[in-house]
């Protein structure tokens, strides 16, 4: 640093620090709890704890100690990654689904620098791994009573398939490839006896829960990630003298399981063929959304066609008779080059790369049982996300995101510290990082509250459809004007409306409905229901005098999912119900529509 810091000062940083683990922990601590933050009000609630606590700290941080700015050997290309990005999204397709995902990496960014700087010295390290520890092993315990009948499970995806807070066992497994290894990791580093007993105590709770989670794709990703850390620890000659916790660790887990499985074994094995004929069937489905994703690469190629578009995209390239709707590939190397491009996903690759690299140079830097055993576990962990990567969407499950940028950054904090030495980049980064910070935290406030609306507005009109529900949709729509959701909810609740009301009024109300679906079908063209309701709302007043402009909203609809049969179908039944004797094109068209569905 540039200058000594008094004792005042210091005091002063002391204070900042507990700030920032506060809101950092209680963070992190949200971040998996809320359904693993998918919904965007959760994450806002978690985003904003960690850009107010990061912000809190940064300020003081940048005021008492000048020219003290972190830096780490990844630092240029998340810059590059960033340019690429916002690049990106202004090429994209849909660009409000697009200042979704910056959001969403904002709070990821935010993660890796927060990490860095509250994991300053040994004894920061081990509360941040503890946490983490604990945070793992609460979770799997959650999990585990879920599965014994002592918890609710209903936001469950499968109810035989552990998934503790989260929706999908695939995503829970993909949190725990993240924690067990540096938890593993820790258990190898401890000295202390009681303490090592804790941490092999909860490395066998996450892994009685993690075999619950019956996740093949998490499975082949965690057998990889152990694997690698065992090299990693006995190169470095530290397995040698603690293999016994290792074997410790694989033998109660195998105990726990057999004590925790009370279900009986018929059950059991019902549970485990219910799994593989899911999966077969899951795994055919993923080979056809790759190739689909193959066929979109050619017509995105640097650029991509917008982070967060594939859901949308997709459809015009979805193969035939494939009637699902994939919202990720699956795959996130192959949504990394269809969303942003080649240009991103070779900039990723070389951060993967230095981050294998300058961790082995970390975990080699001298004999600390720390050092070697906490950085042979971050290692571990992104090298099982990216392999779970092959067969799933971490990176797009907001909570998995975030801590794999806190594993990323607990590897590197672990480094001795580096700082800025460059004026011209202290002065760059001390615009950018409280800009970034400031930005996610607006953030927060603009979607979250919107959202929150919406999500309410839903709410409302699922457990009793009324014109009540409209008060909070048009208030989310204040909030943020740009979402096409919401005009799409504001529009069908009206068209509702306007059905069950035979009044003369009713046609100018659906069209006041076509109107909201028509704001949401300019924020985002490529969604096919939108012109659906659209043609649905304008159906009164166009089929008896304009047929053709009533066939044409329909085919808008078609085309955006053309190898949709049920959407086909559905378009046939209400061209078939204006069907007039003077108007015989609305009967052919139908027949047509109907035909095409059926092959």
């Amino acid at each position: 640093m540039s200058r000594e810091i008094s004792s005042s000062s210091r005091k002063t940083l002391d204070f900042s620090y507990q700030i920032l683990q506060v809101f950092f922990f209680a963070s992190l601590f949200l971040f998996p709890v809320l359904l693993g933050s998918v919904i965007l009000w959760n994450f806002a609630i978690c985003s904003a704890l960690l850009a107010f606590g990061f912000m809190f700290y940064w300020l003081h941080f940048m005021r008492i100690a000048e020219g003290g700015v972190c830096k780490t050997p990844l630092d240029k290309w998340i810059g590059i990654y960033f340019i690429f990005f916002t690049i990106s999204i202004l090429f994209s397709k849909i660009h409000v689904v697009s200042w979704v995902e910056l959001y969403y990496a904002l709070g990821a960014l935010i993660a890796f620098w927060a990490t860095l700087h509250y994991a300053k010295d040994r004894a920061h390290i081990v509360r941040l791994v503890l946490w983490l520890v604990i945070l793992g092993a609460f979770l799997s315990i959650v999990g585990i009573l879920q599965l014994l009948g002592g918890l609710p499970k209903e936001w469950w995806h499968r109810s035989y398939l552990m998934s503790s807070t989260y929706v999908n066992h695939n995503h829970f497994a993909g949190f725990l490839i993240l924690v067990l290894p540096i938890s593993l990791g820790m258990s190898f580093a401890e000295r202390d006896p009681s303490k090592k007993v804790l941490f092999i105590f909860s490395c066998v709770l996450m892994g009685a829960a993690f075999v619950f989670a019956l996740s093949r794709g998490g499975l082949i990703a965690f057998v990889s990630a152990i694997l690698f850390m065992i090299v990693l620890l006995w190169r470095r000659k530290m397995i040698r003298s603690s293999i016994i916790p290792l074997f410790i660790f694989f033998g109660l887990i195998v105990g726990a399981i057999i004590i925790l499985g009370t279900n009986p074994i018929e059950q059991r094995l019902e549970n485990i063929k219910n799994m593989t004929q899911e999966e077969e069937l899951s795994l055919f489905y993923r080979v056809l959304t790759w190739r689909g994703a193959w066929k979109m690469i050619p017509h995105f190629f640097l650029f991509g066609s917008g982070p967060g578009t594939f859901g949308y995209i997709f459809l015009k390239y979805r193969p035939e008779g494939f009637s699902m709707r994939p919202v990720f590939a699956h795959n996130e190397f192959l949504q990394l080059i269809t969303d942003c491009g080649l240009l991103s996903f070779l900039v990723v690759a070389v951060i993967s790369v230095l981050i294998f690299i300058h961790g082995w140079k970390i975990i080699c830097r001298d004999e600390s049982k720390l050092r070697i055993g906490v950085g042979s576990g971050c290692l571990a962990a992104f090298l099982g996300i990216l392999i779970h990567g092959l067969f799933d969407f971490n990176f797009h499950i907001p909570a998995n995101f975030i801590f794999s940028a806190v594993a990323v950054g607990l590897l590197f904090a672990l480094d001795s510290p580096k700082f800025e030495t460059n004026p011209k980049i202290i002065s760059l980064k001390k615009i950018l990082i409280p800009l970034a910070v400031l930005l996610s935290f607006s953030g927060s406030i603009f979607f979250g509250l919107s959202d929150h609306l919406l999500l309410e507005a839903k709410e409302i009109w699922k457990q009793k459809p009324g014109i009540e529900a409209l008060g909070p949709v048009n208030q989310s729509l204040k909030i943020n004007p740009f979402n096409p959701e919401a005009y799409f909810l504001r529009g069908f609740i009206c068209a509702a409306l306007a059905r069950s009301n035979d009044s003369k009024d009713s046609l100018r109300e659906m069209q006041a409905s076509a109107d909201d679906f028509e704001k949401a079908i300019k924020l985002n063209p490529y969604e096919p229901m939108y012109d659906f309701h659209k043609a649905r709302a304008m159906a009164p007043s166009l089929a008896a005098d304009s047929p053709q402009d009533l066939i044409q909203l329909y085919y808008a609809a078609i085309q955006k999912d053309p190898n949709n049969p049920k959407l086909g179908l559905m378009c046939a039944k209400d061209i078939l119900a204006y069907d007039v004797k003077h108007q015989p094109i609305l009967r052919t068209t139908a027949e047509n529509v109907l035909k095409r569905a059926v092959e």
